[in-house]
């Protein structure tokens, strides 16, 4: 992985907090756990993906799917 590549998938991850934050009136300690905990980032950290070449409201949508299956443990 890329320096340039590790510093866009943290903005993302960032990006993807904040959004959590935003909409679920929560913590920046629970949103963080919840992007972590996520399958979402895993494929965001995994290059062959492509997926952090794709915009953040794509992936938030993705990773809300992944929220809404009940696929993350809600800890808030």
């Amino acid at each position: 992985m890329t320096t340039d590549q590790k510093h866009l998938i943290e903005s993302l991850v960032k990006d993807l907090a904040f959004n959590t934050i935003i909409d679920f009136n929560i913590s920046v300690e629970s949103a963080f756990s919840l992007v972590y905990n996520s399958e979402t980032v895993e494929k965001l950290y995994d290059l062959r993906t492509g997926l952090y070449q794709q915009s953040t409201l794509y992936i938030y949508n993705m990773f809300l799917q992944e929220i809404n299956q009940g696929k993350i443990e809600k800890e808030y």
